[in-house]
């Protein structure tokens, strides 16, 4: 008797697709006369000597995809059932009618092991050795990327007892040369490393391990639970050891960040709930708050999810870390954020919401405003938990440099008292105070002389492009100067392609040379240094164009150096136990030896 069976499957495994084509050739044993005589004895015999032959082609499983025939062979004879499966009979064994089992695993597999023992409907006793496995080949086939390993072997023995149902597992098996990183989260390889993973009973255990990075080393310990045969209840303990942090760089549906971060977590992950307890530190880089995907979140990890999301996680910023809103690309605020206390991220299954708690203050930084960049001179940033939602509320003084039509300096402040960064509406003032209108027509336009009717398209090019300065190579290198200067906060914004452009295209007189004080006119550079983690100091350099024919500008006693003028200023804070005090001076009236340029200015905050 002989039969043949084709069939294509198409179907999912652990959110990987499956597809083949399986072709299954189903061949019977002649069977002998005293059987051919009773129907039921020919029934009977077409279920105890047979073969199958099965030939799986065009298989792919996630990205995998098979060139080759896959074959597999089932042999039946009474009281046996042998089978052989691969090219070469990789893998062979036999189940014998009293519970005697036997399977081995060639070494050509990425999983080589020998197992021998019985099966009974209410125990199990099994002997599984030699065991060995490519560790980078076998998590390449599940298809997660949450963890990559790029080489490591693990080996030993175990032996499984119990019950069909209720196995308990007993053994070790030993890792060598494991090297592993997370490409979306940790793209630093660290390793290679030894460890054990010791089975014992119905836990398993990974003892305490620690992984060599190259920008830190990270400590590991790992717990389980068996239910069944599958791990449950599962427990990691993790951290970065010592002071210096590791490379963190992740594009998630919450955050986008680069830069360094130390920390020391809990991972819980059941069938139905992951959690993420514990406490980290974010320097030397910047992140991004997506708020617009929050929705997404809660409604990816609420209840009515599949498996829910709990995070308990206490954030702390280092005096670098800078934040950036609304993308990491074009920032309309960016500013370092460093803590005196940590913010709280808290995700809910049980409501299914993320919140985020506490505040931070601003150091440095810029908010670009009406095509205008302003520096940022203080300010903070509370967010807030408003209707089950994250709610940034900010507080700042920010400030430009600039000139009136008659060519006047003055200062053009922004500020903004608890305000929602979601509907960002500052109020505009300057010093000496100017109208509204006046001051609106002023960040239509960046001055290069005079800001007359005749240079208008001049003014509104390089106001617009000052955009360039939020996106162009000189952000790219701040961070580098930064920390070849070994400052805290470096900003340099400046406008010297867009005068030395649009100042030529349009200058009326072609026997006036632009000079020095014409390309580098309204640039700024600002830095910060923390002494200790109470006091720090800043300073910021204004450079612009100085027309000594002007009347207004003639008589005024400033420090220029051809018709280049600078306007520093310099800024100490201390915090103190009650307040946090500030004093700080911009130098214009010598005669007075800066006695009105000095300010002093105490602040404090109530939580409640």
């Amino acid at each position: 008797m002989t039969g043949m069976l084709d069939t294509d499957y198409e179907g999912a495994i652990a959110d990987k697709q499956m597809k083949a084509h399986i072709h299954t050739m189903y061949t019977g044993v002649q069977p002998d006369e005293k059987t051919k005589a009773s129907m039921l004895a020919r029934l009977k015999n077409i279920t105890e000597r047979f073969t199958i032959n099965i030939a799986l082609s065009g298989w792919q499983f996630g990205d995998f995809t098979g060139k080759n025939t896959v074959p597999f062979s089932i042999i039946r004879d009474p009281g046996v059932t042998a089978f052989y499966a691969g090219k070469n009979d990789d893998i062979t064994g036999f189940v014998l009618d009293d519970g005697v089992v036997s399977l081995q695993l060639a070494e050509s597999l990425p999983l080589k092991l020998n197992l021998d023992g019985t099966v009974k409907k209410d125990a199990l006793n099994l002997q599984v050795s030699g065991i060995r496995a490519d560790v980078k080949r076998i998590w390449d086939i599940t298809g997660l990327d949450y963890v990559l390993f790029y080489g490591g072997t693990l080996t030993g023995d175990l032996a499984i007892s119990g019950k069909p149902m209720e196995p308990e597992f007993n053994g070790k098996l030993v890792g060598q040369k494991i090297t592993v990183n997370s490409p979306h989260y940790a793209p630093e390889v660290y390793g290679p490393v030894a460890l054990d993973i010791i089975a014992d009973g119905t836990g398993l255990e990974v003892p305490y391990t620690i992984l060599k990075g190259p920008s830190t080393d990270i400590w590991a310990r790992c717990t389980a639970e068996f239910s069944g045969w599958i791990p449950n209840n599962i427990s990691v303990q993790c951290g970065t050891l010592g002071t210096k942090m590791g490379v963190l760089k992740t594009d998630n549906i919450l955050f986008q960040a680069n830069g360094f971060v130390s920390c020391t977590a809990e991972i819980k992950v059941t069938p139905t709930r992951v959690g993420v307890y514990g406490s980290a530190t974010f320097d030397s880089g910047y992140f991004v708050f997506k708020f617009n995907d929050l929705d997404k979140f809660n409604a990816k990890y609420s209840k009515i999810a599949n498996i829910a999301f709990d995070m308990k996680l206490d954030l702390q910023f280092g005096h670098k870390a800078e934040f950036r809103w609304p993308t990491a690309d074009f920032p309309i605020l960016r500013t370092l954020v460093p803590t005196d206390s940590p913010l709280s991220l808290i995700s809910d299954a049980g409501i299914g919401a993320f919140t985020i708690t506490g505040d931070v203050q601003m150091r440095g930084g810029e908010v670009f405003y009406i095509k205008r960049s302003f520096y940022i001179r203080e300010g903070s940033i509370t967010f807030a938990d408003v209707a089950k939602k994250i709610e940034p509320l900010v507080t700042l003084r920010a400030e430009i440099r600039d000139r009136d039509s008659s060519g006047e300096p003055l200062r053009l402040i922004l500020t903004t008292k608890e305000q929602s960064l979601f509907s960002f509406n500052p109020t505009l003032s300057s010093d000496p105070p100017r109208s509204t209108n006046e001051i609106m027509q002023l960040l239509g336009q960046v001055a290069i002389g005079d800001t007359g009717k005749d240079n208008v398209w001049q003014n509104l090019l390089v106001t617009s492009s000052d955009i360039l300065a939020q996106v162009g190579f000189l952000k790219k290198t701040e961070s580098k100067v930064r920390d070849f200067l070994r400052l805290d906060a470096f900003s340099f914004r400046t406008l010297l392609l867009q005068n030395a452009i649009f100042g030529n295209l349009f200058n009326m007189n072609q026997n006036t040379t632009l000079t020095l004080s014409n390309y580098l006119d309204n640039t700024s550079v600002y830095i910060g240094k923390y002494f200790g983690s109470a006091i720090y100091a800043d300073a910021l350099l204004h450079l612009s164009h100085y027309d000594s024919k002007s009347l207004k500008n003639g008589g005024s006693k400033r420090p220029v150096y051809k018709d280049l003028l600078f306007q520093p200023e310099i800024g100490l804070e201390m915090a103190t136990p009650f307040f946090l005090l500030r004093w700080s001076v911009a130098p214009t009236k010598p005669d007075t030896l800066f006695v009105g340029d000095a300010a002093l200015t105490f602040s404090w905050k109530y939580s409640y």
